[in-house]
């Protein structure tokens, strides 16, 4: 898993939060909010899932062609990425 350690995930119903931890403290500034699909990516992250059985799995729950899929799930690592949730 490539997730920093430096962020705190809560669920919130279906949807998430991000919240970035800065030296011991919360940036309420940045904090990331997630929708049923992020959540649901982040929840697989957090479980150690390798990026192929989150895309399998995610075929199966949401019934979305492989490439769409791919595109969909990178731009949202790249996303993590940027925000410093992800290396």
């Amino acid at each position: 898993m490539l997730l920093k350690n430096t962020f705190l995930f809560k669920e919130i119903g279906e949807e998430g939060m991000l919240i970035p931890i800065v030296g011991g403290n919360v940036d309420a500034s940045k904090i990331f909010n997630l929708n049923e699909t992020g959540t649901y990516i982040m929840k697989k992250l957090l479980d150690d899932y390798e990026i192929d059985e989150i895309i399998g799995s995610m075929i199966d729950e949401y019934q979305i062609d492989r490439k769409t899929l791919e595109e969909d799930l990178n731009a949202f690592i790249e996303e993590l990425k940027k925000r410093g949730f992800y290396e």
